[in-house]
């Protein structure tokens, strides 16, 4: 900054030991860094060389007017501060000089990355696909074996059915309802951009070069002139692409319009005169919203305030402290996933030595109360940590009812 003010003496812990003369405007400079909590790192010894950024027109005197402040906690971090006599402001007259400073040091952040479910199959097909996934075969375990295992057992078994009934597709459309055809001219319209953006580059370059032939006086009069027709060659050419380029996008938009009100009209007609409100929400939820990555708007956090009044910033750290607000309102204690785990394996085994279990055949559930249950889980819902998703338990209740 150009503060047009000296430093004065010495005054921790702003001004250290390189200090100055005092000026007029010394006591509203160190008011100001004193209010702001600012320092002058050229003042203390990490300076090198002179320490003069100001010198007079006639060149009689000159002067430290020039600094850059730092806020007082940033000051171990400066390792160096120097004044750039050397350096060129784009200015006629150079009075002032450049002041500079180093700053160096590590920090260590955490990033939290949101949870997300890899799914290796698509939910989309599960209900097209019913036949292909209760006809794979679920293994079993034994009835000795403990529950853990055969839930995971089940799990995978699930998992494996659905990555051969409903693959993921490699490439494909962001929105289901696209067709091949406008897939196809999204392709085109893709490589007509390319072509336009690598015509308007060597264009740039060719000019270029012509400008510094014509500089260097390394061009004749005749070169110039078929530089100047292949010039009007490559607009003509660069015109018929652009015209290209816009017709493929005004078809691809009417395109997409025409696909989206077929397959809006197709979805609404499956969904029947009675469906509910939530099942046309959820029918109509993959139309709506864009794609496109920079216009989606990503969930801010909720602003949780800790116990020392400050915003957490990261969601781990408004977890944590929601865990405890409930350990301490419950009177509970926070438990990792390996004691959580050996807690419950010990009162599965106090369960199995202890209790006495004497239930009849009514008490069980049969079959058909199970394809009920499994049948009532609506789709669209969220993935658990089993990996199993909601569809697959509305779409094929028998093959699940069976595997429980």
């Amino acid at each position: 900054m150009d503060a047009n003010a000296k430093t004065g003496p010495p005054s921790a812990p702003v001004v250290f030991e390189h200090g100055d003369a005092s000026s007029c405007s010394t006591a509203l400079l160190l008011s100001f860094m004193e209010d702001l909590k600012l320092c002058l790192p050229c003042t203390c010894d990490v300076h090198s060389g002179e320490h003069h950024t100001w010198t007079s027109p006639g060149g009689s005197s000159a002067h430290r007017i020039d600094f850059v402040a730092i806020p007082q906690m940033f000051l171990p971090r400066c390792t160096y501060s120097q004044v750039l006599h050397s350096f060129d402001g784009g200015n006629a007259h150079e009075d002032h000089a450049a002041a500079a400073i180093q700053l160096s040091w590590s920090e260590e952040r955490k990033c939290i990355k949101g949870l997300r479910t890899h799914l290796r199959h698509d939910r989309a097909k599960i209900a097209s696909n019913c036949s292909q996934i209760a006809a794979q075969n679920l293994s079993s375990h034994a009835w000795t074996t403990d529950i853990e295992t055969q839930v995971q057992g089940i799990n995978d078994a699930l998992e494996k059915a659905l990555q051969k009934a409903c693959p993921l597709e490699t490439a494909k459309p962001k929105k289901w309802f696209i067709s091949d055809a406008t897939w196809n001219l999204r392709s085109e319209k893709l490589k007509l951009r390319k072509r336009l953006r690598q015509s308007r580059r060597q264009s740039a370059y060719d000019l270029c070069a012509l400008m510094f032939r014509k500089w260097a006086d390394r061009i004749s009069m005749t070169e110039i002139l078929e530089a100047e027709d292949h010039r009007t060659t490559v607009v003509c050419c660069e015109l018929r692409l652009a015209c290209q380029f816009w017709s493929c996008t005004q078809r691809l938009k009417r395109h997409l319009c025409t696909d989206r009100n077929r397959k809006l009209q197709q979805t609404l007609h499956a969904t029947g005169p009675q469906a509910s409100a939530g099942t046309l929400l959820h029918a109509l939820k993959p139309f709506l919203g864009t794609t496109n990555p920079k216009k989606i708007k990503r969930a801010c956090l909720p602003i949780v305030f800790d116990e020392n009044g400050q915003i957490c910033r990261t969601p781990e750290d408004a977890q944590n402290l929601w865990i405890q607000y409930f350990a301490d309102m419950e009177g509970g204690q926070r438990l990792d996933h390996q004691s959580y785990r050996a807690h419950w394996l010990e009162g599965l085994r106090q369960l199995r030595d202890d209790a006495t279990i004497d239930l009849s055949a009514q008490e069980l559930p049969s079959l058909t109360e199970l394809e009920v249950a499994f049948r009532r889980v609506q789709p669209g819902k969220a993935v658990g940590l089993d990996h199993v998703p909601p569809e697959l338990c509305h779409h094929c209740p028998v093959l699940l009812a069976r595997a429980c």
